[in-house]
């Protein structure tokens, strides 16, 4: 069982944006806790497929381009046939 009270210890305050930030500073912000987050996101590549509908249309090409911007962003994209600890 996990001590709640620890757990609580442990975490990292949150990441906050504040209205006075000028806006360069704030979009410089906003784009580091971006990286921060989808550097911590692992997409399971091979449990997921693109969708084709019924009537023959086929979304492969935009799941292709939105996993392609998914890893540009810093999501990591890995299988489930490799060990967690392989996973950069």
């Amino acid at each position: 069982m996990v001590n709640a009270q620890t757990t609580r210890s442990t975490k990292k305050p949150p990441h906050l944006l504040s209205k006075p930030m000028k806006k360069k500073a704030k979009s410089e912000s906003a784009k580091d806790l971006k990286n921060k987050i989808c550097e911590k996101i692992y997409l399971l590549e091979d449990c997921m497929s693109s969708v084709v509908l019924d009537s023959g249309t086929d979304f492969t090409e935009v799941t292709n381009e939105c996993f392609l911007s998914f890893q540009n962003a810093g999501v990591h994209l890995v299988n489930s046939s490799e060990s967690m600890l392989s996973w950069k």
